[in-house]
């Protein structure tokens, strides 16, 4: 899915939601090689993020944290 959405963020183009979910479960996963995760996000910020892509990663990465972290518990 990560080399599918590279190649559609260096055409310029927005990420379906369905691709942005399924490549940051991918990323997330541990299914990506650091070089397509740097590819991602390069072609990502190159081509300008839209609201919903980052929605839609910070709600990917907030539904695979384990234990939340609550700020009044932190040194």
């Amino acid at each position: 899915m990560i080399d599918q959405a590279n190649n559609i963020l260096k055409e310029r183009t927005d990420l379906s939601p369905d691709l942005m979910r399924l490549v940051m479960e991918e990323i997330l996963d541990g299914k990506c090689q650091t070089a397509e995760i740097v590819d991602f996000l390069q072609s990502l910020t190159q081509k300008g993020e839209t609201v919903e892509e980052l929605s839609i990663a910070v709600n990917v990465m907030l539904e695979h944290i384990d234990q939340p972290i609550l700020l009044d518990e932190l040194p």
